[in-house]
């Protein structure tokens, strides 16, 4: 049988075809057809991802470069949306990337993308809580005023206390009048929020201060003075009517005739001129 040599110039052709039926066959999505959309609510620590432009199988949210949480996408979808769960504690001082990673079911990268979260943790910085100072006592109705350090153009400020959402507005002076009247007596956290024309989200530094209400309650621990118990003082069952007041049950007291009132069961004074010789 007789060999057919080919020239390098076919040998040549023929590889060029080879990967250019490889690439047809097997299309792979670029960095700039997948989309990725971060957003964060104005009134809770909740992010919430949206993707397109791949299928994609697992999302990752990484703070500050460190794995922080997964989602998996069940489908194969080339669209979607899931959410995280935030919160300030998370966070350490000053700026914080957050990043969002998408991977295929291959375990591939196939999109990513950053925003960053900063906390101010002193008077001065982008954002931070200029009223109430730092362990004040405060009653009554209370003024949370923010402050800023940097100007932020057209910003939401959100107000939060012991962690739960109290009030957001978006115009100047940011305060929220705090009514500590409906809160437990003692010590209370304050924090706030700033979200930029940008969307980017700024955080004061959480701040204690000292609820001090007269009468109001107050949650403390049982504490042994080292006395004896005080008993109760006595409680008379009294029942009442159109007719006057009676009473029921209670030894040592009864009714005066023609009166409605009760006296105690006592011999009456005599005058000096009753008196038995």
């Amino acid at each position: 049988m007789q060999k057919t040599k080919l020239a390098p110039r076919a040998l040549l052709a023929i590889a060029l075809a080879a990967i250019t039926v490889s690439a047809v066959a097997m299309p792979m999505p670029t960095s700039s057809d997948v989309r990725i959309a971060i957003d964060r609510a104005l009134n809770s620590p909740t992010l919430t991802v949206r993707f397109s432009g791949a299928t994609v199988a697992l999302v990752e949210l990484r703070v500050n470069g460190e794995s922080f949480a997964t989602r998996e996408v069940t489908g194969g979808k080339t669209t979607g949306e899931t959410n995280f769960n935030l919160a300030t504690k998370d966070l350490k001082d000053g700026d914080n990337d957050v990043e969002i990673r998408l991977y295929d079911r291959t375990g591939k990268l196939v999109g990513s993308d950053k925003v960053n979260v900063s906390t101010e943790q002193s008077n001065g910085g982008t954002v931070y809580v200029a009223a109430p100072k730092v362990g004040a006592t405060v009653m009554g109705p209370t003024d949370i005023k923010v402050g800023f350090g940097t100007e932020l153009k057209s910003s939401f400020v959100s107000f939060f206390v012991d962690n739960n959402f109290k009030s957001m507005t978006n115009y100047p002076p940011y305060t929220f009048a705090w009514d500590t009247t409906r809160e437990t007596n003692g010590w209370h956290e304050i924090e706030a929020w700033a979200v930029d024309e940008t969307s980017n989200t700024f955080k004061t530094k959480r701040i204690r201060v000292f609820v001090n209400n007269p009468g109001g309650r107050t949650d403390r621990p049982n504490v042994d003075l080292g006395g004896k118990p005080v008993k109760p003082a006595r409680e008379y069952n009294v029942q009442g009517n159109e007719k006057g007041l009676r009473a029921v049950n209670v030894k040592g007291v009864k009714p005066v005739q023609g009166s409605n009132t009760l006296r105690p069961n006592t011999a009456p004074v005599m005058s000096a001129a009753g008196r038995r010789p």
